[in-house]
């Protein structure tokens, strides 16, 4: 059983030192959705980029850099996240928050 589900909607690249746009979404396929922990982990990796980076659920739309908006989105097993970034580094953004949820896949196999 795949843990998560992988969509980029639209890479928009821009020439160097413009902003970028980027849009991907993922579905949450974890047993406990996007709790406590795993939020942690997300606006930490957030964090280190300098893009805008923002979340939604399809009603409400968060900043991934804050744990406490990541929480409000209320994402549980099976809720497809809009993950966009905007910014120089947007699409290495996206890319390691995809690689961090593939990492929850490895590590909550059941």
């Amino acid at each position: 059983m795949e843990l998560i589900e992988s969509n980029c909607l639209n890479g928009l690249t821009a020439s160097e030192g413009k902003a970028m746009s980027v849009i991907e979404k993922i579905t949450i396929f974890h047993r406990l959705g996007l709790h406590l922990r795993a939020g942690a982990e997300l606006a930490r990796v957030a964090n280190r980029f300098k893009s805008d980076i923002y979340v939604s659920n399809g009603y409400r739309q968060v900043n991934a850099k804050s744990l406490l908006d990541l929480l409000t989105l209320g994402a549980i097993y099976g809720t497809v996240l809009e993950f966009s970034a905007e910014g120089e580094d947007a699409s290495r953004a996206i890319q390691a928050i995809r690689e961090l949820i593939y990492t929850w896949k490895e590590k909550n196999n059941f």
